[in-house]
């Protein structure tokens, strides 16, 4: 499950009674055990030999572009071969491929040279001793170097507050390439005045967007003596994906101080002096300049997609999707934890547990009486860095091929403004993609190799890909399906988006016996059902809680509980078979595509930007449906400069402006086919609901009434009240808690130094305290 959550405000809707209500009492009141065989069952085993397989140290943690993940893809691959699935992939494969941006590299593997005036030189190896960062944008650099410290200015609210420091102050970096240290002052230390690990100060992003402020042209950073000195790798690789800035580089210390002994320092004595002193040090490394070339890249990731054809002549035609993602987060993934960083990730339960129900699954559904409406099975890739493997299943529900032997693009711009591309020639049956914009008689179509540009639609034969979206008539989710206790519930989330799923999950449960709790939300954006949401299909997502291992080295087989896995896909079986058997498609619930946030404060614009987009702005390349920006009026292509009285620059400028938590009205300037507009978004007022931050765990499986919390996380409000592993919240403010859900939302009517008064159950004690809410 990915933290990258989208999540998008809606209104609410009427749901159309009657024929919801009939589809209801369809889906309720049919009998799946009497089409069952006998003897065929979930198999505990097998469930326990996938999951062994797929979190297993050999296939190093399943990270994107990892050959682990590959492996795990050709495994998925066999077993859908082997239930007799037909490939639902390209080309009559069970693979289907797709590209992300996937930050920056060096050209021809050249890494980084330094040439001092004397002539000698100092090269930097490629990933061993220096790296780029994926934000990174393509240009060649030679400049001088200087060294700025922290890289921190202070801003005129910190300098009222008596901290006024400037690691800029007294130095020109106008075109030179600034070497900067991670972290802050006195980072670890609790009397550090830049507020440690939550300083703004801190981030990456941040620092760069104060040297260009400064003139800087690039920027290299390095780990300050006190801290390890990370792999090159490891640490561009993990730091969170955004827009294209000017070239960031990450150089190991012992490169950095080669540098610096030419000056008489090294990283140790400057971190020693800056900290002591908390001033600055910075200074320019006369007679050097460093020699660079970057290029952005793409990587290649591939869906695992098997189809089980509908027996009945008409329904057929419908699809059910059953999916879930099968990679993970490996070693350096972007969310590995900094002291984590090296080691293996295996994420059993994270979600080895959910691809090995897809496979189990599809034996079951292929082993019995075919069902009269077709099944397709997708293992996603892509879901840890931003659902972008369901993303393009969604999308890519058609295909074109081109009819000559080549095709020229248009050399004019589209109606949209986009770059020409007369220099893009496409081979004869080369397999293109639309992305789903379309404009007068123009496609915009991307290849394989990750190539885009728009072509003429008279050019171009279209061709369905084996399930397309209007045929899906309900996607079950599998995402962290491992943790289940005996005696607890298995959580459902999205039951909400079709009136139809509630009864039918409640009758099955009370059916097999296994105890559900129905989520009110939509299940967030942060797994794979989310794309299938937008696109109006309904969902339910079994899930079965987070956990103190989630994200951690610790998610191994051992944690998984593949016995009560067994029944809960036992649950989604039988959830499948009535779908398939139904009389008519569930109704997706109007006013659900939004989503459910699990920070109802949050503002969401509802837009997908393009990461590749080198320019000043961030570019759109696809508008949510029913969102604030497409009721403003937001288009495809646009590019959006300003937003308000911010100025946008990047990606980080618009995010920071939305954290502000905009309401009413807001005046946006976008570039529109060429041009600069004015258009104007209007975001909902808010009732509440501030970001507090509580530091627990819940256990999403516990059956009885309260909250038992699996995990207390050290250092927060919960720690610091008492509060423990295994205790149950029982009273919050006054009140009787129900569950996590009504928890939830009690939580969220708090705003930061809220004092709560609370009552936990303590084995057989209750113990009152009193809580101190910090903001998040």
């Amino acid at each position: 499950m990915t933290r990258a959550l989208i999540f998008i405000r809606k209104r609410q809707s009427l749901v159309v009674f009657f024929a919801t209500a009939l589809i209801s009492c369809a889906l309720a009141g049919w009998n799946v055990n009497s089409t069952l065989a006998e003897d065929l069952a979930p198999d505990t085993a097998k469930i326990r030999d996938h999951v062994a397989y797929l979190a297993s140290d050999d296939l190093g943690g399943r990270d994107s572009g990892e050959p682990g993940l590959e492996v795990a893809a050709e495994y998925i691959a066999r077993f859908y071969e082997k239930y007799g699935l037909e490939p639902a992939g390209d080309n009559g494969s069970f693979f289907q491929y797709f590209t992300i941006p996937q930050g920056a590299c060096f050209v021809q593997n050249a890494g980084a040279v330094v040439e001092f005036e004397d002539g000698g030189e100092l090269s930097w190896t490629p990933d061993s001793e220096v790296a780029a960062f994926g934000f990174t944008d393509g240009k060649t650099i030679e400049a001088p170097l200087a060294f700025v410290g922290y890289g921190i200015t202070t801003n005129e609210r910190e300098k009222s507050r008596g901290l006024d420091y400037d690691d800029y102050a007294g130095i020109d970096v106008k075109g030179k390439v600034v070497i900067i240290l991670r972290y802050t002052p006195r980072y670890s230390a609790s009397e550090t005045p830049f507020g440690g690990r939550r300083s703004r100060h801190a981030p990456f992003t941040a620092k760069i967007e104060n040297a260009r402020k400064h003139g800087a042209v690039g920027v290299i950073f390095a780990t300050p003596t006190g801290r390890p000195d990370q792999d090159c790798y490891g640490v561009v690789h993990r730091a969170a994906p955004r827009q294209p800035t000017m070239p960031a580089l990450y150089a190991r210390r012992a490169g950095i101080d080669h540098l610096l002994r030419r000056s008489g320092e090294t990283v140790g004595r400057l971190v020693k002096k800056i900290d002591q002193d908390l001033k600055p040090s910075s200074f320019e490394l006369k007679g050097s300049k460093i020699r660079f070339a970057t290029a952005r890249r793409h990587l290649l990731l591939r869906n695992v997609a098997g189809k089980l054809p509908g027996s009945d002549p008409k329904l057929a035609a419908e699809t059910i999707v059953i999916g879930g993602h099968y990679d993970h987060i490996g070693r350096f993934g972007n969310q590995v934890a900094e002291k984590n960083l090296g080691q293996i990730h295996n994420g059993a339960d994270d979600n080895a547990s959910g691809t090995a129900g897809i496979i189990e699954l599809a034996r079951l559904l292929s082993s019995g009486p075919r069902p009269k409406r077709s099944f397709v099975f997708v293992a996603f890739s892509g879901e840890e860095i931003g659902l972008f493997g369901s993303r393009h299943w969604v999308n890519a529900t058609r295909y074109f091929t081109t009819t000559e032997a080549t095709t020229a693009l248009e050399s004019a711009p589209n109606p949209h403004g986009s770059p020409k591309g007369a220099a893009l020639l496409w081979e004869a049956g080369t397999l293109l993609q639309a992305t789903g914009s379309f404009q007068w008689d123009h496609f915009q179509v991307k290849s394989l190799g990750g190539e885009s540009g728009w072509v003429k639609t008279s050019e171009l034969k279209q061709v369905e890909g084996p399930a397309p979206l209007h045929s899906v008539t309900a996607m079950i989710n599998l995402d962290m399906i491992g943790r289940g206790k005996e005696g607890g519930a298995v959580t459902v989330l999205g039951a909400n988006s079709s009136a139809a799923f509630p009864p039918m999950l409640e009758a099955i449960s009370k059916n097999i016996g296994l105890p559900i709790k129905l989520n009110k939300g939509l299940g967030g954006g942060g797994s794979d059902h989310a794309n299938f949401i937008r696109r109006k299909i309904p969902v339910m997502f079994f899930f079965t809680g987070m956990h103190s291992q989630y994200n951690t080295p610790q998610d191994d087989l051992e944690t998984v509980n593949a016995a009560f896995e067994a029944r809960i896909i036992d649950m989604a079986w039988k959830s499948a078979l009535k779908l398939a058997a139904a009389e008519g498609r569930p109704a997706f619930a109007q006013g659900s595509a939004g989503g459910s946030s699990a920070n109802p404060d949050r503002p969401m614009l509802g837009i997908i930007i393009d990461p590749d987009h080198e320019g000043a702005g961030v570019k759109i390349t696809e508008v949510v449906e029913d969102s604030v920006a497409e009721k403003g009026k937001l288009e495809v292509g646009d590019v959006i400069i300003a937003f308000g009285e911010t100025r946008v620059k990047e990606l980080a400028d618009l995010q920071k402006a939305l954290e502000g938590r905009p309401q009413g009205k807001i005046k946006l300037r976008v570039i529109r086919g060429g041009s600069e507009k004015d258009a104007e978004v209007e975001f909902p007022t808010r009732q509440g609901g501030f970001r507090v931050s509580f530091g627990s765990v819940p256990d999403y499986g516990y059956a009885e009434k309260g909250v038992r919390f699996e995990d207390i996380r050290p250092s927060t409000p919960a720690a610091e009240a008492g509060v423990k592993p295994g205790d149950v919240l029982v009273r919050w403010a006054g009140k009787e808690v129900r569950d996590v859900e009504h928890w939830t939302e009690l939580l969220g009517g708090h705003k930061p130094g809220d004092k709560v008064e609370i009552e936990v159950r303590r084995e057989k004690k209750t113990v009152k305290m009193t809580v101190l809410l910090k903001a998040r």
